[in-house]
Order: C-alpha cells, then structure tokens, then sequence
C-alpha cells in the first residue's frame, strides 16, 4: 500500500516538472512575441544603411522648448547608446547651431539633432522612421503583461473571482483576435484572377525628399507587376498630404509609377484622403465617375488587406487583394494591432 502511494506521489512530482517545465517555454515564447509587437510600434522609411545616406536630413533647427510633459510642437533630444558607436551614428545626428542671428557664419560647439513633436503627436526620427510618442502606453501594456508571465504569484493575491473574471475575458479576447487574424489571412490571400481589375494603390508616408518609404515602395511595387501583366488596367492612387510629406502619396506613387514606364493616363489621382475609409470613400467615387470597373485589386500590406476590403464593400467596390509582406521583425505589431482596428471596426458598425 505504502509502495503505491510512493509510486503515486513520484509520477505526480513528475508531471509537475514537466508541466513547469513546459510554461516555462510558453512563457519565454510570449514574451519574445511581445518583444516583436512593442518593437513594431513605429513606422519604418528608407533605411539608410538598405538604401542610402541621403534620407538623413539633417537640416533645419527650431529654438529649444522643455515641458515637462511631452506636447505638440515640443522640441526633443534622443539619445541611442550602444557598445559600438558607429552602429548609433545614424540615430545621433549632430548639428551645429549659429550663435548669433546677424552672423550666421559663426557657430557654436556642435549638438545633436532635436526632433519637433507634430500635432498628431509624431516626430520623424532617423532610420525608423515616424514614431508616435503615444505607443508609451501600449507598452506599459506589455510590460503588465510580461510580469504577469513571470511573476504570476504577484496576481494570485487577487481575489479568486476577480482573476476567473479577467481569465475569461481575456481567453474569449484572445480566441476573437485569433478569429480575425484568420480572416485577414484568408483576405491577403485572395488574389484576382486573370480579368482586369482596377488598381487601388493604398498611399502611407513619404519620405522628406519625395520619394516612397520602403512600405510605400512595396505596395508601388505590387501595383506595377500587375499593371505591366494586363496593360488594359487603370490605376488609382489614393492617398492626401500629411504635415510631414512634400507631396502627396498619391502624387508619389504617380510619379513613380510613371518612372518606371506606366503610362501616367493609366493613373487617377485620388488625394484627399487621411484614412483607409477616405481612400476607398473618394476612390469609389473616382470609379464611379470615370465608369471603371467596380471590383479592385488593392495594393496594399497584406494585414491591411481585410479593413480596406471592409470598406471597399461598404463603397460598393468588389475588393481582391495585391498585398505585400512586411518587414519581418515589424510583421507581427502590425498584425496585432490590425487586429484590433478590424475589431474595433465592426464593433462601431453595430452601436
């Protein structure tokens, strides 16, 4: 009897190791996922050491202002350390400033770069792009959530009710992110077939000198293999002005379609445009005008796929898809929060 018990009491401890053993991989898992989502909280552009030196700009110097809260038009110096001070040479751009506005010739000790928070709470940083100061507050997010992972016995002191409650909501949160992870999935994957469609290329940030940022650049991309493969096509280039851009998207991604050879009467301007439901609001209408052919093709990310047809139904516009993949260290914050605007999407439709 004493021996069973034994043999009990060993298997027990066993499959508690194993069962350790095995949250413990999960765990490190997770949190290398919520690395890649709270490294994907940026925007990325040229990359200077992909595309070249050029796109560093730094020209331009604004009179130094201090808050001691982060707001519009404030003034920003960042820092990037590293082991190896040629790796954050991009990042720490230096300058010099004049010490007097009557002589211009004369300068003062060289300092860095400062970067001038817009309106919508951006600034333009070197190599990665536009980054929104706001994302502080998804990170503190994943932070909770990270200590959660790690030190689960700080959350057991919650009452039993109050963890089943937030167990729940989070299982069924992330069973519906799940769900729709699948659909855009599904949506990216739909791909016209051999009849001509009309090209909607999806504009996003310009670089300072007018040229596509690499995202733009791959959806540029999409749109001309496929404009060259059915030479009957139109194209619509859908995409205003930000306070950050030169030109509009849609001007920039006329201009480099023309560039490589698409005939420029192929392409419709579209830019009016702030947002995905702008770009296929005003484009519809674009379509409808012009009598063009009701289902599109949108050349655009594969995890915007599934909004941008969303709306494209709501407009009376047939959507397939011609995504493009993202950079793969940025790949999974896009989707997740892509996620999340879909949700947050078809919630509003229905209040």
């Amino acid at each position: 009897m004493r021996f069973t018990k034994t043999n009990k009491l060993i298997n027990q401890k066993t499959k508690y190791k194993k069962t350790n053993r095995q949250m413990k991989k999960t765990n490190y898992a997770l949190l290398v996922l919520l690395a890649l989502v709270l490294a994907s909280c940026s925007a990325y552009k040229q990359v200077p050491y992909l595309q070249a030196s050029e796109y560093l700009d730094t020209s331009g110097q604004n009179p130094p202002l201090y808050d001691a809260r982060i707001m519009p038009k404030d003034l920003l110096t960042i820092t990037v350390n590293t082991t190896d001070p040629e790796t954050a040479a991009p990042f720490n751009l230096i300058v010099a400033t004049t010490l007097s506005n009557q002589n211009k010739n004369l300068t003062n000790q060289p300092v860095l770069q400062q970067y001038l928070v817009d309106n919508k709470g951006n600034i333009d940083f070197p190599v990665l792009g536009i980054l929104h100061i706001g994302m502080v507050y998804p990170a503190a997010l994943l932070a909770l959530a990270a200590a959660m992972l790690l030190r689960p016995r700080w959350f057991r002191r919650l009452p039993r009710w109050l963890r089943r409650t937030g167990g729940a909501l989070l299982g069924a949160g992330l069973a519906l992110l799940a769900a729709v992870l699948v659909m855009m999935a599904v949506q990216a994957g739909n791909r016209p077939g051999p009849e001509d469609c009309t090209v909607v290329v999806l504009g996003c940030q310009v670089s300072a000198s007018g040229e596509p940022t690499v995202m733009l650049r791959d959806r540029i991309d999409a749109a001309y293999d496929y404009l060259t493969a059915h030479p009957e096509s139109r194209c619509v280039a859908s995409g205003g002005q930000n306070d950050n851009e030169p030109i509009s998207e849609a001007a920039c991604i006329r201009n480099t379609l023309a560039a490589r050879g698409i005939d420029p009467d192929r392409i419709l301007l579209e830019d009016r445009s702030r947002s995905t439901e702008e770009n296929l609001r005003f484009t519809a209408e674009i379509i409808r005008q012009q009598g063009l052919n009701p289902r599109v093709a949108i050349a655009s990310d594969n995890f915007h796929q599934l909004r941008a047809s969303v709306w494209a139904r709501r407009c009376g516009l047939e959507a397939e898809s011609l995504g493009c993949a993202s950079w793969w260290p940025l790949g999974p914050g896009y989707w997740a929060r892509e996620a999340v605007a879909v949700v947050v999407l078809e919630v509003g439709s229905l209040l």
